[in-house]
């Protein structure tokens, strides 16, 4: 529930971002990517599995990024906030479902819905940062020293951006 959750919140905040200050864009996206793939390990899936799910390469970031800008037949993905919206949407959606109806108990029914979804948030991630001009991979990497660099301060706990 708890990296459901966490995708929803950062995908709200990256939104403001994009309205208030496009500076954090990338920082925003990396927060979404990390929760992204926090829910993809949940399904006992890593992010190359998830992008496979698509048909895309899934050896690195920078060829699944290429691939969805080059491969946009069957893409819907106009505007890319929107198409994000409804798909962290239809996530909660799935794991409120998992608890009202599962018993918490993840059904491959279910598991599968969720894994294609993602796939589907990695690809609107992808057109969004090729908009703003970001590489998936520097996100990722951006947002990986930022985490460590909390977790060593001890401020991983908290909010604002100046942690």
């Amino acid at each position: 529930m708890y990296p459901a959750l966490g995708l929803a919140d950062e995908f709200g905040e990256l939104v403001e971002k994009i309205h208030l200050n496009p500076q954090q864009v990338a920082k925003e996206m990396g927060d979404v990517l990390w929760y992204v793939a926090n829910l993809a390990h949940d399904l006992d899936l890593n992010l190359s599995d998830i992008v496979s799910l698509l048909g895309a390469p899934s050896k690195r970031f920078v060829d699944f990024q290429q691939w969805t800008d080059k491969n946009r037949q069957g893409f819907i993905v106009p505007e890319p906030c929107d198409f994000l919206t409804i798909k962290i949407g239809v996530v909660c959606g799935l794991v409120k479902k998992l608890y009202r109806d599962d018993d918490s108990l993840l059904t491959n029914e279910r598991r599968d819905k969720l894994a294609i979804t993602l796939a589907w948030i990695l690809a609107g991630v992808s057109v969004l940062s090729t908009r703003y001009g970001f590489l998936l991979s520097d996100m990722a990497e951006q947002n990986i020293h930022k985490l460590a660099s909390r977790q060593e301060r001890g401020t991983l706990h908290g909010d604002g951006d100046e942690r």
